[in-house]
């Protein structure tokens, strides 16, 4: 699993999807969501001073938005994702192996760019349910495809507000999304499903999950491609919601 996330993190166009014709749009996911974070923040004139992805994986999005903010801190629940994210962090770099074929592949190398300050990303492992209480006051928060693997999302969206919230009064959080039985129990689901003949989309789910305290800023849908092997491939198509905390 490690080898396909750092695929999906650092695989070029041609590493990723070889055929002309298949969408390499949707390649590049993580890098993605980090710049559309930062063109929020521009747009809205906020602090690029502290920002937090939260499911962090083997870390592309804390890399990204390193370029930018002073101080990135990734969570990821997974200590295998943790542990190549901060080789990534110190060395650089970090082979792994893209299956092609049956046992058939390719070994590749993630590299971080020379011109992103590696220096100001931290990693650690932590539940996205149950956040370390230090872990307050950031200007942008990230949950990229987080809130659809969680038992508990609203476990997790109660922490982005209140007085010990992830998010600063006047910051941003963003959460690409899509919902599965295999992770997230439907009871626990925060739309996607009809309540006494209406339907509950997640958007207003989000919306009560995170209070009144927070304002839908933009939203948009963005493409996803993982690939499985050089024959199959998962095209995902996300929404992507930015909420802004108020400043009172």
């Amino acid at each position: 699993m490690q080898n396909d996330y750092l695929l999906l993190h650092y695989g070029s166009a041609e590493d990723t999807m070889p055929y002309s014709f298949g969408p390499r749009e949707a390649i590049d996911f993580p890098a993605r969501c980090a710049k559309l974070v930062l063109e929020s923040a521009t747009q809205l004139g906020l602090k690029t001073e502290r920002a937090i992805d939260v499911g962090c994986s083997v870390g592309r999005a804390v890399f990204e938005l390193a370029r930018t903010y002073q101080e990135v801190v990734g969570v990821d629940l997974s200590k295998a994702f943790i542990e190549a994210a901060n080789t990534l962090k110190h060395e650089g770099q970090l082979d792994y192996f893209r299956k092609d074929e049956g046992q058939l592949g390719a070994t590749l190398t993630a590299t971080i760019d020379s011109a992103i300050d590696r220096n100001r990303t931290t990693f650690r492992q932590a539940d996205a349910c149950a956040l370390p209480p230090e872990l307050v006051g950031f200007d942008a928060v990230l949950l990229a495809n987080l809130l659809d693997r969680l038992p508990s999302p609203k476990a997790c969206l109660a922490r982005m507000g209140g007085y010990l919230g992830l998010v600063r009064p006047g910051g941003v959080v963003m959460s690409p999304y899509t919902w599965m039985e295999q992770f997230t129990p439907i009871d626990a689901w925060l739309g996607g499903y009809e309540r006494d003949g209406n339907a509950l989309s997640s958007k207003d789910g989000i919306r009560a999950a995170l209070g009144e305290a927070f304002e839908l800023v933009t939203e948009e849908n963005m493409p996803l491609l993982i690939r499985e092997h050089v024959r199959k491939y998962q095209y995902i198509v996300t929404h992507v919601t930015v909420w802004r905390r108020n400043e009172t």
